[in-house]
């Protein structure tokens, strides 16, 4: 508190210092006063007490939006909605639309039994959960695990309701679970740091929100502070949102100016959620989920159109995208499902190609699949090989040799582009690499020694492979929640996933992409992608001369999963089961493994 020697409570001022916080600052305007009075109220340990002569400003959080924020966001929206219709999106949303009132008015009998049943079995499955989960739990029902049970009847409803829809269309179940589990996570986990490096892409995600002038109030320090503690309790929703209301408007911490690069574009969506959430004028807590959830939607989104594209195998790219693990990194913050998403997409629109030999390509179609592959590649360069997977492109697809050279360069471009954004970095910077991995860490030393003995290296590599690409290890890549911990059944969505790569197939899938040894030699590159990544880590992660790689975590290889599966099996089992029940059956086993995640690492922890 500022004042003078007689009177120290003038002009005091208060800041609230929660469990877990590292450091405060406090400023005073200049020359004002001759003495400082700094009063404890409770407890706390003081390692040192800092001072500079520098300009300080509080600033409360704007209650309005300002007219050129308005504006830029106007434009930002403007564009991406001309990205859906150059891709038909938004036609076929209106279709959709269209179609369903077009039901309803010519068939109003089938309507009002299709709603019966959704509201049936949506409700029975309600009294189920409300039943069960008591006893499963052992503790009362409460308002956290009723949204949970809500969301899972509609799932079921959903099943039940929409068979010709399950049937023909799966992306849009796709679209639907992933929102439903998604959401539970997104609007229920605390405003804290909860997944990998998230204090890193939410900083991010609040510079995009700001449009380059980012305002950090006391609470964002304090949420984006490694380290710090997260309620999962029921008073968390009582006491600590309104705690973290009064210290989000007790003023501006900082300032950050500058905006993330292009290639962290991701943070644009989840900026995005956070800047409607303080237009609305939002508790901390919902604008921090509103920041998830928009980065949550944006993956279903583009999850939605990669699914969409293809042919066939559209049950082995949904339940790729709907990996626990998947879905928990799209609704915290986290670039990582913008990677998985894009890859994804732009994988689907070549193996789209590949299912159809007798179409010409199209150049729409080649700038989309380049674009997607190189925007998934871009924040995490590494993956750059990928990109030599289209140039397996069939001869007789392209419609003459001009098109084919032209394709073939844009190719080796999008990849030398990647190549070239982190070679440079580490060509010129001395001691290139990552600060988290400790003081021996050096990335220049750690390349001399392993030109040094590359064969032991290589055993090193080898090793380490074989342990992460081991079956056994399937839950870390399947439902492991960061910091939350493991969820049940990983093994139950192995199963799954085996059994739709074999099954999800038609004849379209009997020669990807044409030749026998093609097939071989795609495998071998996504497994050399996989080796880099392991070996990136090691340069810039791993302290010199170790026997192991540290750093690198299973959930780096969820991108590569898609093109693997749709290469490792063929079309030669022939699937003649009704579709909608097939779809829906796996759909079952999708939401149950997804569910009991979201219950076990997220609802069920409120008590």
């Amino acid at each position: 508190k500022a004042g003078t020697e007689e009177a120290p409570e003038v002009n005091a001022a208060e800041a609230f210092c929660l469990e877990g916080m590292a450091e405060m600052d406090f400023w005073v305007p200049r020359e004002s006063y001759s003495k400082v009075l700094v009063k404890v109220d409770g407890s706390a340990a003081i390692r040192e007490i800092r001072t500079e002569d520098a300009e300080g400003e509080k600033i409360l959080i704007p209650g309005s939006m300002l007219k050129g924020r308005i504006v830029r966001v106007a434009a930002l929206i403007f564009l991406i909605s001309m990205l859906l219709w150059a891709v038909h999106g938004w036609t076929r949303i209106v279709n959709c639309f269209r179609a369903a009132k077009r039901g309803i008015l010519e068939d109003p009998r089938k309507t009002a039994i299709n709603a019966l049943i959704f509201l049936c079995a949506g409700g029975i499955t309600w009294v189920g959960l409300r039943l069960y989960l008591p006893y499963l739990l052992g503790r009362p029902f409460n308002f956290v695990l009723n949204a949970f049970s809500l969301l899972a009847a509609a799932a079921v409803g959903c099943l039940l309701c929409f068979r010709k829809t399950l049937g023909k269309k799966p992306e849009v179940f796709f679209l639907v679970f992933c929102l439903l589990m998604g959401s539970v996570l997104t609007f229920f986990l605390p405003a804290s740091l909860v997944s990998w490096d998230e204090e890193t892409h939410a900083a991010n995600a609040l510079r995009f929100s700001y449009l380059g002038n980012a305002r950090y109030t006391w609470q964002d320090e304090f949420t984006m502070t490694p380290g710090n503690s997260y309620d999962l309790t029921l008073s968390y929703f009582d006491g600590t949102i309104k705690e973290q209301d009064r210290l989000n408007q007790s003023g501006i911490a900082k300032w950050r100016s500058g905006m993330p690069g292009l290639r962290h574009f991701w943070y644009a969506f989840t900026g995005a959620g956070l800047f409607l959430g303080r237009a609305l004028g939002l508790p901390y807590h919902w604008i921090w989920s509103m920041g998830r959830f928009f980065g949550l939607l944006s993956y279903a989104t583009v999850g939605y159109f990669a699914i969409r594209r293809l042919k066939s195998g559209k049950m082995i790219l949904s339940a790729v995208l709907l990996i626990p693990l998947n879905f928990f990194l799209a609704s915290t913050f986290s670039y990582d499902a913008g990677v998985t998403s894009f890859l994804a997409l732009g994988m689907s629109y070549l193996v789209r190609e590949w299912q159809e030999p007798e179409k010409k390509l199209q150049w729409k179609n080649i700038l989309i699949m380049l674009g997607a592959l190189l925007a998934g590649c871009a924040p995490k360069e590494i993956y750059f090989p990928i990109l030599l997977l289209p140039l397996f492109m069939r001869r007789e697809k392209f419609t003459g040799k001009a098109q084919r050279r032209c394709y073939t360069g844009l190719t080796f471009l999008a990849m030398a582009t990647l190549v070239l954004s982190f070679m440079i970095p580490f060509l010129t910077t001395a001691e290139y690499g990552d600060s988290r991995g400790g003081t021996t860490v050096s990335s220049g030393g750690q390349v001399g020694a392993i030109l040094s003995d590359p064969l032991r290296y290589a055993e090193i590599l080898f090793r380490f492979l074989r342990d992460y690409l081991n079956p056994d290890g399937f839950s870390l890549f399947a439902t492991f929640f960061a910091y939350l911990g493991t969820a049940p059944y990983s093994n139950l969505y192995l199963v799954l996933l085996a059994a739709l790569a074999f099954t999800d197939r038609d004849g379209r899938d009997l020669d990807i992409p044409g030749k026998g040894w093609s097939r071989g030699a795609m495998l071998l590159i996504l497994f050399g992608t996989a080796a880099l990544v392991a070996t990136s880590m090691y340069i810039a992660f791993t302290p010199v001369g170790l026997d192991t790689i540290n750093g690198c975590q299973p959930r780096y290889l969820l991108p590569l999963f898609f093109p693997a599966i749709m290469l490792l099996f063929s079309g030669r089992v022939r699937n003649e089961v009704n579709r909608a029940v097939y779809n829906g059956a796996f759909f079952a086993g999708i939401g149950f493994v997804g569910f009991s995640a979201v219950l076990m690492k997220c609802a069920a922890l409120y008590v």
